[in-house]
């Protein structure tokens, strides 16, 4: 097997680094809930938590729970769930999978803990991106990309999965259930 390259990410951002940097002009300020004060911070200690985006082993009916959530979504929506939930789905599968047939392999377990671990957080990354590019054609006023449906798309996903990863919904969307 080939050297794992990764560390598992530990600490997660529920708004991106890239975000955060964008208000850093020259300076990010953030408000302390802890000591009530407005202070200067970099992008890298606000908005995060250990484990954030950390879950469970997954099973079968957990994933029929999770479609049911969301089936009354419409087209484009509805397949974009369903992509997603496929996604973890299969990897669900797979880690379960190796996780019950491959104890004692030290260096599969530990990629295994850093796939569980990094999973979520390096998804987002590439959605982050798109989001990243639709932003600075609004900075830059481009309108040809704007125009251009796909790209539009990934505008209006990024900012609505972005409003679903805060704390406060997370935390309101577990305690739900």
């Amino acid at each position: 097997m080939e050297e794992c390259m990764s560390e598992a990410k530990r600490i997660h951002h529920f708004v991106p680094q890239m975000h955060l940097k964008m208000w850093k002009k020259p300076i990010l300020y953030a408000y302390n809930k802890e000591k009530k004060i407005i202070e200067e911070r970099n992008p890298k200690t606000v908005a995060k938590g250990k484990d954030f985006y950390k879950y469970p082993q997954l099973s079968k009916n957990d994933f029929t729970f999770i479609r049911l959530l969301f089936k009354n979504l419409k087209p484009p929506f509805n397949n974009i769930t369903e992509e997603w939930i496929k996604i973890f789905e299969v990897s669900s599968k797979l880690l379960n999978y190796a996780e019950s047939n491959l104890h004692g392999n030290k260096q599969v377990e530990r990629e295994l803990k850093i796939m569980r671990s990094n999973s979520i957080e390096d998804s987002l990354s590439i959605i982050e991106d798109s989001l990243k590019k639709a932003i600075d054609a609004i900075e830059l006023e481009n309108q040809v990309y704007l125009k251009d449906q796909d790209n539009e798309f990934d505008l209006y996903f990024g900012i609505c999965l972005q409003y679903f990863r805060t704390k406060r919904i997370r935390e309101a969307s577990l305690n739900s259930f």
